[in-house]
C-alpha cells in the first residue's frame, strides 16, 4: 500500500465494497448472540490500510450496540475498543491522522501492527471482526511468476495450483486465528473481491513491467494475492467454531469509464487507483527500491499505464469488480441438560 495518505484518496473503489455490504452487515448483525449486560465491546478491523474506508462501518457497529441495549442501564457506560490491524509497513501514520478527529469519548483505538495471519487480539476478546479488501493479500508468494504478475492469472497451471493451494491454507491460517480471538456468539464479516477472469487493468500493468523490467526483475514482483470463490471462502468452516450465517455478491463498478467522464481524468484516477495498492509490491523488482533510478523506473510503468489506459477507454465501459460478503458467528458452547441446569442454580 502506497503510503502519505495516497491510498485513502485513491480507494474509493475499496470504500463502495465496504458501503455496498453494508445492507448485507446490518442485515445480519441482529443475529450476534452476546449478553445484553456488556459495558465494554471490542471491534476489530483486520487488513486496516489507513482507516479510511472502514470509519462508517466502526460507526455502524457502534451505533447498532449503543441502540439495541438503550434501556439498559450500562448504556451510557458501555465503552468499546476499536483494533486497528495490519501488517508492521502499513502506513499507521495515515491512520492516526484519520482517526484521531472522528474518535468518540466512549471509544478507545489501538493499532495492532503484525500480519492477520497471526493472533492479533486476546483470546475471546472480539465480539465484532470486520475484514474489507485485504484477504486476497496472502502470507506470501509460492512460487516466481515468468508470464504475469497474478499466479492466478498465469496459464501456467502448475503455478495456479501452488498459488491456490497457498490461499487454501492462508484462509485456513486466518480463520483459527479469529476463532481464538473471538467470543463465542461473536461475528466476523469478510468483504471479499471474487476472482474475475477479465481483469484489464492487471492485464496492462503486467505487460507494462514485462516490457520495462528485466527478466529477473520481473520475477521479482510475483503479487501474493489469490481472489477467493464462495466455495472456497466457505469449505474450511466445517472444521472450525464458526457457523455460517450468510453470503451475497455484488460488483463494484468505480473503475467503469462512460462518456460523461473526461478521458484523462479517468485514466489519471484509474492509475492513481492501481497505484495505491500495487507499487509496494512492485518495488520488490529492485535490490535498491529507494534510489533515483529505480524510482524513475516506477514512475516510467504508472506513466504508461496511464496512457494505455487513455488509449484503451472503450474497453472499460462497464467495468466491474465482482466482491461477495460472507458472515459467519463463533459458536456457543454446547453443554449437555445436566450442565445446563447448574449453570441456571
Amino acid at each position: 500500500m502506497k503510503g502519505a495518505g495516497f491510498y485513502a484518496n485513491n480507494s474509493a473503489a475499496q470504500r463502495s465494497a465496504t458501503e455496498l455490504a453494508l445492507p448485507t452487515i446490518t442485515k445480519f448483525l441482529p443475529n450476534i448472540t452476546l449478553p445484553h449486560n456488556l459495558s465494554h465491546i471490542t471491534i476489530a478491523d483486520y487488513g486496516c490500510a489507513d482507516g479510511a474506508n472502514s470509519t462508517h462501518l466502526f460507526d455502524t457497529f457502534i451505533d447498532f450496540f449503543q441502540e439495541r441495549f438503550c434501556s439498559s442501564t450500562a448504556h451510557q457506560e458501555r465503552q468499546f475498543t476499536l483494533i486497528h490491524n495490519d501488517v508492521p509497513t502499513n502506513d499507521f501514520n495515515s491512520l492516526v491522522t484519520i482517526r484521531g478527529p472522528l474518535s468518540r469519548q466512549n471509544v478507545f483505538e489501538y493499532i495492532s501492527a503484525r500480519s492477520f495471519y497471526n493472533q492479533v487480539a486476546a483470546d475471546s476478546s472480539v465480539h465484532v471482526g470486520f475484514t474489507g479488501s485485504a484477504i486476497h493479500w496472502l502470507s506470501s508468494s509460492p512460487s516466481k511468476i515468468s508470464d504475469h504478475i497474478y499466479g492466478q492469472l498465469s496459464q501456467n497451471e502448475k503455478i495456479n495450483q501452488v498459488y491456490k493451494e497457498q490461499a487454501e491454507k492462508d484462509w485456513k491460517l486466518f480463520i483459527q486465528q479469529r476463532s481464538r480471538e473471538m467470543v463465542p456468539g461473536g461475528m466476523l464479516f469478510v468483504v471479499n473481491l471474487a476472482p474475475n477472469s477479465k481483469n484489464l487493468l492487471v492485464d496492462y500493468l503486467s505487460d507494462i513491467a514485462k516490457e520495462i523490467l528485466s527478466t529477473e526483475q520481473f520475477l521479482n514482483i510475483n503479487f501474493p494475492l489469490y481472489f477467493r470463490n464462495k466455495n472456497e471462502l466457505i469449505a474450511p468452516l466445517q472444521e472450525t467454531h464458526f457457523d455460517f450465517l450468510g453470503f451475497d455478491e455484488f460488483v463494484v463498478s468505480e473503475r467503469s469509464y462512460n462518456s460523461n467522464i473526461d478521458p484523462e481524468t479517468w485514466a489519471a484516477a484509474s492509475t492513481k487507483f492501481v497505484r495505491a495498492w500495487s507499487e509496494t509490491s512492485m518495488t520488490r523488482a529492485f535490490d535498491n527500491p529507494n534510489n533515483n533510478e529505480s524510482k524513475q523506473t516506477i514512475d516510467l510503468i504508472y506513466a504508461k499505464l496511464q496512457s494505455k489506459l487513455l488509449m484503451n477507454k472503450e474497453s472499460f465501459v462497464g467495468l466491474t469488480m465482482p466482491y461477495n460478503v460472507m458472515v459467519i458467528r463463533k459458536k456457543n458452547p454446547t453443554f449437555s441438560p445436566e450442565i445446563k441446569s447448574a449453570l441456571l442454580v
